[in-house]
Order: structure tokens, then sequence, then C-alpha cells
């Protein structure tokens, strides 16, 4: 996949949004009546450090902003049913994902801002 808006056809788009964002939307549907039922739960959804928007993998961090705000959102709405919902924003992780994201240059930037 291409790092440019102009690059990603809809397909590309759509595969990491069914992924990351519907596959939460589904995954939440699924657990929340049997978390109603027992009066608890907690739901955790793995977002990013990329939702601030930087540049390239458009539709991922587009997808993990969406993650982060439907996590929110769920949140809010289930709250009063005793079921908490966060999300974990992870830093650089090695994947393969991201072996083929970053050159050597956007690797070293990108660990010199980890603590």
């Amino acid at each position: 996949m291409s790092s440019n808006v102009l690059d990603f056809n809809l397909e590309d788009w759509q595969i990491v949004q069914d992924i990351n964002v519907v596959g939460n939307f589904l995954g939440i549907k699924e657990v929340v009546p049997h978390m109603k039922r027992n009066g608890t739960g907690s739901i955790i959804n793995i977002s990013s450090i990329a939702v601030v928007g930087n540049q390239g993998g458009v539709p991922y961090q587009a997808s993990k902003g969406a993650t982060r705000a439907l996590t929110k959102s769920v949140a809010l709405d289930l709250a009063k049913d005793g079921i908490r919902v966060n999300s974990v924003h992870p830093g650089l992780i090695t994947t393969p994902m991201s072996q083929n994201a970053l050159d050597d240059e956007g690797r070293k930037q990108m660990e010199s801002t980890i603590p």
C-alpha cells in the first residue's frame, strides 16, 4: 500500500476500516448484552499513537482515530451499566506492518520520541 492519499483506492481503504473500526464495533455489539446481564464488564480496544495524523498511512490513522472516538462514545453510553470501555494507544511496535511502513530514518525519528 502507498502512503499518499491519492494512491489509495476504496478497496484498500475499506479493508483497513473493516478490520480496525467495524471489527471493534461488531465485537462491542456481541459482548455488551452479556455484560449488561452480569451488571459489569470491561472492553479494551487497541488504537494507536497515530491518531494525531502523521504523514502517510491515511487509512490506518483514520481507522485508529475512529477507534478512539468509538471507544469514547461507547464508554459514555455504557457507564450507567457498569461497563468500562477504554482504548490503549501503543507506540512503535516492530511488526511486519511497521517494518514496511518506516525506513531507517523514520524508525530512528520515531524511536527518539519514546522515553
